[in-house]
């Protein structure tokens, strides 16, 4: 509804400008009580309301607004709804980080891992095959010596892995032995045995060796001086990490001579790419 201001002359001559304000005032007046106004098409004033957001916050109910763009007579208000409160809710492994959320995770007790290092004969590692070198150490009486004296052994192991057509063994070949009794004697052994790669153990293994009290000739065939024989088993373990015999024992006996003649010891060898 729409009124216009009729009836209004000039003022007389001599008004003030407070009685013309006073004047005017008087004459809007009734428009505005009747909710009307003089050139104003704004809406009604309406009661904003704001969306709450998720978590459980409550709306919120605008109470003032911006003018409307008529005259501030009778201007009408626009709502603006007050934001709710965020609800907070359980941990859910949801961490609210610089206005954003990031997913957190739950962690899984059940989730392990075993890693070679933690774990020397993990069942995905195999053996290597391969040339290797090693010690051979020990101690050993002979009939030929001086009787019931160990003398001290030292040598060097020389041995290739080859592996089988099915990869669970490998053969011990060109395997030897080669080192002195003290300064005595020179001795010479091959290295003979199996390995097995799934329970990472040296199986049938043996050496069988041969010393000399003096010394071989240049190719290793004559003694220059008194020979013996021994012979007697290998064991070791493998680690497949450090790709190397472990923990290797050895012993030999010199045939019928079984008393207190032989000698027993330690050995080791490691992969050489």
């Amino acid at each position: 509804m729409k009124h216009r201001l009729v009836g209004l002359m000039a003022p007389p001559r001599g008004w003030s400008a407070w009685k013309i304000w006073a004047a005017l005032t008087a004459a809007a007046l009734p428009l505005a009580a009747a909710g009307c106004s003089s050139s104003n098409t704004s809406p009604p004033p309406t009661a904003g309301a704001g969306a709450a957001t998720s978590g459980g916050g409550a709306a919120g109910v605008g109470v003032s607004g911006t003018p409307g763009g008529g005259t501030p007579v009778g201007a009408g208000a626009t709502g603006a709804g007050a934001t709710g409160a965020t609800g907070a809710g359980a941990n859910s492994g949801l961490v609210t980080f610089d206005g954003g959320t990031i997913v957190n995770p739950k962690v899984d007790p059940t989730i392990s891992f075993n890693w070679p290092v933690d774990d020397p004969n993990p069942a995905g590692l195999t053996c290597q095959p391969g040339h290797y070198s090693g010690a051979f150490l020990g101690l050993y009486t002979s009939p030929i010596t001086v009787v019931g004296v160990p003398i001290p052994v030292t040598g060097d192991v020389q041995l290739t892995l080859a592996q089988s057509t099915n990869g669970e063994f490998f053969t011990v070949t060109n395997g030897f032995v080669t080192g002195r009794a003290d300064i005595l004697a020179e001795y010479r052994c091959g290295f003979f045995g199996t390995l097995n790669c799934t329970t990472k153990k040296l199986e049938n293994g043996y050496i069988d060796c041969k010393y000399c009290v003096g010394a071989y000739a240049l190719d290793g065939g004559l003694c220059l001086g008194l020979e013996s024989h021994f012979i007697g088993p290998l064991t070791a373990d493998y680690n497949a990490t450090s790709q190397a015999f472990e923990n290797g024992t050895w012993k030999g006996k010199e045939g019928a001579d079984a008393g207190v003649f032989g000698g027993l010891g330690i050995w080791t060898a490691t992969y050489m790419p």
